[in-house]
């Protein structure tokens, strides 16, 4: 006859061999004969987990741990049904009993570490890796998971060194190798991440996170062929993965390969709708939505699925409820957030803003996450026309949420939103009793944590107010600021040295690649084939693109020999060269921003059609502000036209050209004193606002 242990035993055989129905009347017969055996009362918890029974395994489980209270296993399956139930707080209690019952049970360390990274339990699962650490030396496991959660709280040097301790163990470890890649992007070390990446795909071909990150290393370093190539490899292994559409969709618009955009189009447009309809992550990013579509809801579906999926889960483990002030203060601090206080875009764009934007009633903070750049000059000019430049780089998003919370920060201003190098972790903790977007980010982020957007009343008219979680902090001609000391370089460019025609009229784009569409591009090619005298001067990012425009210039009009390419120079450089520009011609669903500005400084008009989104209305935004509204059409047909008019009319193209550079003196664009005295009344207003 057997012993209750041999009989034991048997039941959990036929449980892991999924013979239940047997299970079931075995357990069922011992406790009839041994009532009060905790192990029958685990198994058949076990039993009833695995057919899904959860309330009747509760019920067994608890019986097991009070008959025997030192007895691990019903916890482990306790656990299991919290995990699979999404009851986070009662799957964590039950694996730290579990714990304290086996504390030396690596396993079960290492299924609670796992578990609190995947719940987005960071600063907690910090806390308890650092207290085992030294039992686990020799665990690539454990060094993989303590990286992740030091790289998802912003702490990437401690991520880096976890990582590296598990290639040590396992120089294959193709998974440690991955994760430490978005350590190298996240700091820029993008050259540095390329030989783990294309290790990780010789161990594992079909290892399509590694495929997604080489192609944003590609495009990053503009080098769009590989990454397109790289597409192409991971669509035919996984056609239907909706990342790998995300991803190649952002790499075919960059090629201008609008053939593929066409039949991608349509897929990701799909992926994305099914992905909000289920409440689940959508794969592609708010930033190339609103890029790609002019459509505010589905724009501001996408912010905000984004919130909700991605963001707002990563900060379960340090979300503070901070307390306010309640009472009005007569000096307000302002801090503006952001990462690009260096030699950027927006840098260009801001110029003597912070000097500008000084006054007795407010102090501004600078709150960077980027490193010191003791050499360059833009940061050096931030760090001299603020009140504090406060460097939030060492500190994790817990840490920095705390620190802008200690600052005293009134109102808190986030300069990225969605954009590349963001670090939404901070600003979703709402360490700021009020909290606006401005300039980075030309959209809505979807969440109700941002009390306001800056912006004016063409980029956002009043009735999209539906499709912005913010309200509208509106500035009276454009929301969008200037630097009206931006230097020109003192050169005297000829159309010579950049091998353009003397005598023709040049029409010009320097916008991204990405933002360039076919209906745009073949507006531009009928101009050529219309006006003999016209050549179109454009920037790509490499040879790849400008050999695949010239290919769709010559298959459509044969115009692709009047087709002229632009290299990068620097930004006075650059605004010198714009000079030798007779019309500037604007992108659609995504116009030029900072190159629209530095078109009309250099004294260049610019032609904008106007769309339907924040975005394709910027153009139109800039130019109003300048008093030049003839240079906002309202469809395809009025651009092409408006064109063509100046084309036609080199004495009124002359005029046009006198009128913008004398505006650039006389209307409000680049009047940057008065932008900045508006910004300033319409923080205090935002301010006044939280305390009525």
């Amino acid at each position: 006859m057997p012993t209750l242990k041999d009989a034991l035993s048997f039941a959990n055989e036929l449980i892991d061999n999924k013979v239940y129905e047997k299970a079931h009347v075995t357990l069922n017969e011992l406790l009839q004969q041994v009532p009060n055996d905790a192990t029958a009362h685990y198994l058949l918890g076990k039993l009833n987990l695995a057919v899904k029974d959860y309330q009747t395994a509760i019920k067994y489980c608890k019986k097991a741990i009070i008959l025997s209270p030192t007895y691990h296993p019903p916890y482990l399956v306790l656990f299991n049904i919290y995990s699979l139930t999404n009851q986070p707080k009662y799957a964590i209690k039950t694996l730290q009993h579990a714990l304290k019952l086996t504390p030396d049970n690596k396993s079960i360390h290492i299924t609670y570490l796992h578990y609190l990274y995947k719940n987005y339990y960071f600063e907690k699962g910090i806390k308890h890796a650092k207290k085992i650490e030294k039992n686990f030396c020799n665990n690539k496991y454990f060094y993989n998971l303590l990286g992740l959660m030091y790289r998802d709280t912003g702490s990437y040097d401690y991520a880096a060194t976890y990582f590296n301790k598990a290639l040590i163990l396992d120089p294959n470890y193709f998974e440690a190798m991955q994760n430490g890649v978005q350590v190298y992007k996240q700091t820029g070390q993008l050259t540095d991440a390329i030989p783990f990446l294309k290790k990780c795909l010789t161990l594992n071909a079909d290892y399509i996170p590694a495929y997604i990150d080489l192609m944003d290393i590609y495009i990053a370093k503009k080098q769009i062929n590989k990454a397109k190539n790289l597409a192409h490899i991971a669509f035919t292994k996984k056609p239907d993965d909706p990342v790998i559409l995300a991803s190649y969709m952002r790499i075919a618009r960059y090629a201008c390969d609008w053939k593929m955009v066409d039949y991608l189009t349509p897929k990701l447009n799909k992926v994305n709708h099914s992905a909000i309809n289920q409440n689940i992550l959508a794969p592609e990013r708010p930033w190339l939505n609103i890029t790609r579509r002019q459509n505010l809801k589905e724009n501001y579906d996408i912010a905000y699925n984004a919130i909700a999926h991605y963001i707002i889960n990563r900060i379960n483990d340090y979300k503070i409820d901070f307390v306010f002030n309640t009472k009005p203060k007569s000096t307000i601090n302002i801090g503006f957030l952001s990462n690009d206080f260096f030699d950027h875009a927006t840098m260009h764009l801001l110029g003597d803003f912070f000097k500008n934007l000084q006054h007795p009633s407010i102090k501004i903070f600078a709150l960077s996450y980027t490193a010191d750049m003791p050499n360059d000059s833009h940061q050096i000019k931030v760090k001299k026309q603020v009140d504090y430049y406060i460097n939030l780089n060492d500190l994790n998003y817990e840490q920095a949420a705390q620190k802008i919370y200690t600052l005293g920060i009134d109102i808190l201003i986030d300069m990225k939103g969605f954009t590349q190098g963001s670090q939404l972790e901070i600003v979703m903790q709402k360490p700021a009793p009020i909290m606006l977007q401005f300039l980075g980010y030309p959209g809505t982020m979807g969440s109700v944590l941002y009390d306001y957007i800056i912006t004016d009343k063409i980029v956002t008219p009043p009735e999209d107010a539906a499709y912005y979680s913010e309200q509208f902090l509106y500035l009276p001609h454009t929301y969008q600021v200037t630097d009206n000391q931006a230097v020109i370089a003192d050169v005297k460019f000829t159309r010579q040295m950049f091998n353009l025609p003397q005598d023709a009229l040049i029409l010009a784009s320097f916008n991204n690649s990405f933002k360039i569409e076919q209906n745009c591009f073949e507006v531009w090619l009928e101009i050529l084939k219309k006006h003999d005298n016209t050549v179109l001067w454009i920037h790509v990012p490499n040879n790849a693109v400008k050999q695949q425009l010239i290919a769709f210039a010559q298959q459509y009009n044969q115009t692709h020999e009047r087709i002229y390419f632009a290299k990068n120079l620097s930004k006075s450089l650059h605004l010198a060269r714009i000079q030798l520009v007779d019309l500037v011609l604007d992108t659609f669903t995504c116009n030029g921003h900072t190159t629209t500005s530095d078109a009309l400084w250099a004294g260049v008009p610019v032609i904008t059609l106007k769309g339907k989104h924040f975005c394709s209305r910027v153009s139109a935004s800039l130019l109003h502000a300048m008093t030049l509204p003839e240079l906002v059409t309202e469809n395809l047909a009025d651009y092409q036209a408006c064109i063509s008019f100046y084309c036609t009319h080199p004495e009124k193209l002359l005029k046009l050209k006198q009128k913008v550079q004398s505006h650039k003196h006389s209307t409000a664009l680049f009047d940057s004193q008065a932008y900045a005295k508006h910004f300033r009344s319409a923080l205090w207003k935002a301010y006044r606002n939280y305390f009525k």
